[in-house]
């Protein structure tokens, strides 16, 4: 499993990573959202900003990052169902500020969270009975 990771893909590509944070974002039934958020920036004439929210759903499980994402294969690959990557990228133009631009991404991640849970499986059965040995 190869998940894009943005402190590495985004650095490859010549952003610069500038601050990450680890959040929580309570949701609107109450339930916690772990996030990580990025700011990366480009230099040159166009200096430009970028905001990156990222945060993965394994099994309806909400996780924070790669590594929380790894062990949960380390310790039951075979009863893993389906993963999903959620990234909201927020490129800044004009007169955005970096807080306006991370409460956009906070705010986008909140409403959604919902609707893309509300997309996967409602049940993941990855067992298989055994045959009877009768």
């Amino acid at each position: 499993m190869a998940p894009h990771r943005p402190e590495v893909c985004y650095s490859g590509t010549g952003w610069i990573i500038k601050k990450s944070s680890d959040e929580q974002i309570t949701l609107a039934d109450g339930s916690q959202l772990p996030l990580r958020i990025f700011r990366f920036a480009r230099g040159g004439l166009s200096n430009q900003q970028m905001t990156v929210l990222n945060y993965y759903i394994v099994d309806g499980q909400y996780l924070q990052d790669v590594s929380q994402l790894r062990w949960k294969f380390l310790q039951t690959p075979t009863d893993i169902g389906y993963v999903l990557q959620v990234q909201i990228v927020f490129t800044e133009m004009g007169d955005f500020s970096t807080q306006a631009a991370i409460e956009a991404v906070r705010k986008f991640a909140a409403d959604s969270a919902w609707e893309i849970i509300e997309l996967l499986p409602k049940t993941v059965t990855t067992a298989t009975k055994e045959p009877d040995n009768d």
